[in-house]
């Protein structure tokens, strides 16, 4: 039987196999986590209480989307948050099902959810600001700020980090990983679980979606900037797109986050989030991902050409498929999208980017087992006509 852990990540592998539709990634998006123990921590920010009493009334222009997704959650197939946008324009913002079915509290646009390995993007970005600023390279050797590292890991590169292309093993295969699920564990105590095991292949050689590859990329960046990953992300990213409802590794004021379930109406068991570290560790809504996909289309956090870093495959499986910096990149129809989506105990999430025609789909769920990724093609289906 496989343990709970497990279970977990083999739902995963095939959810994001419909979403990748390539051998190369074995996607198993990590959960959230908390900040490094030892660093100083973020203050969750409060709930703005006017917003929580007056919250912005939902938006639907996409009365057959809606539809469709009410069913999906009325057959218990789906409960969380949508917000789908064109062109700047919000055509559907709303909350279906229960944030907490023990209490009756309704999902909302400003409902909050753990998005794990979404994080990964930002993480992505923490890592690009720090190129801009001279202190990494890309193509910088984990020797070079892990100097204590395994002699086979000294070849790899920040580049094949970020595109799962290091060899590393993902410690969530693992046996020992479930004694760190329900107890508050350190960057190192994760390492610990994969440090001395044989690469899958020589860096750049292959591709096998890694979470130990992003917590090797938070130990790095918190080596090059001299400050902890969680206060990075905060103040480089977080407040300056005003993600004021966005947190890391900590948990939810009362009442701001959905409870996370299994089933339908099993609660998922709890888990230290501590255990993705800077593979997963946020919590966020539908509205604050919007804001940071917008930011995307600026150069407010990082330049163009670091952008045009981010979303390009470095990582080609196909013509129509690769793996940039913590973005999936495909071409569907002739149209370019750049997705990833991500699990943890009890929820699950995607967001899916249409550059081109500045579309975004961003989805939260609190059920672990919402078919999200297909929930994006049938609204893409819908706004594209």
């Amino acid at each position: 039987m496989l343990s709970p852990a497990n279970r977990a990540w083999q739902w995963l592998g095939l959810a994001l196999l419909a979403l990748v539709l390539a051998s190369c990634i074995r996607p198993r998006p990590a959960p959230g986590s908390q900040a490094n123990p030892g660093a100083t921590a973020v203050a969750t920010p409060a709930p703005n209480a006017e917003a929580i009493a007056n919250p912005p009334a939902a938006v639907v222009e996409l009365a057959e989307a809606d539809a469709y997704l009410a069913a999906e959650t009325a057959a218990g197939h789906f409960s969380g948050a949508v917000l789908v946008a064109r062109q700047g324009r919000i055509l559907l913002r709303k909350g279906y099902g229960l944030a907490d079915r023990e209490r009756g509290l309704p999902n909302t646009p400003q409902t909050r959810f753990h998005i794990a390995s979404l994080t990964k993007q930002f993480t992505a970005m923490a890592v690009m600001q720090l190129q801009e600023r001279g202190t990494l390279q890309v193509t910088d050797r984990v020797a070079r700020f892990l100097p204590d590292s395994p002699p086979d890991w000294r070849a790899i590169t920040i580049d094949q980090l970020l595109t799962h292309t290091s060899g590393l093993v993902d410690y969530f295969d693992l046996q020992g990983v479930d004694a760190l699920l329900t107890r508050p564990v350190t960057p190192g105590e994760i390492v610990g679980l994969f440090r001395e095991r044989p690469l899958l292949f020589l860096p750049g050689a292959g591709c096998s979606y890694s979470n130990s590859g992003y917590v090797v990329l938070g130990e790095i960046i918190e080596q090059a900037s001299g400050e902890s990953y969680a206060n990075g992300i905060e103040r480089n990213i977080l407040t300056p797109v005003g993600m004021a409802d966005t947190s890391y590794g900590a948990s939810c004021p009362p009442g701001a986050c959905a409870v996370g379930y299994e089933t339908a109406w099993r609660r998922a068991p709890d888990v230290d989030l501590s255990v993705g570290y800077a593979a997963g560790g946020l919590s966020s809504t539908v509205e604050d991902l919007y804001r940071w996909d917008q930011a995307l289309y600026t150069t407010e956090l990082c330049s163009q050409a670091s952008l045009d870093a981010m979303f390009s495959p470095h990582y080609k499986v196909t013509d129509t498929f690769g793996y940039g910096y913590g973005w999936v990149i495909r071409d569907i129809s002739g149209r370019r999208r750049i997705a990833h989506s991500g699990l943890l105990y009890g929820y699950s999430g995607i967001i899916a980017r249409f550059p081109a025609e500045r579309v975004t789909i961003i989805i939260l769920s609190n059920l672990e087992d919402a078919p999200v990724t297909d929930y994006v093609d049938v609204l893409a289906k819908q706004v594209f006509g």
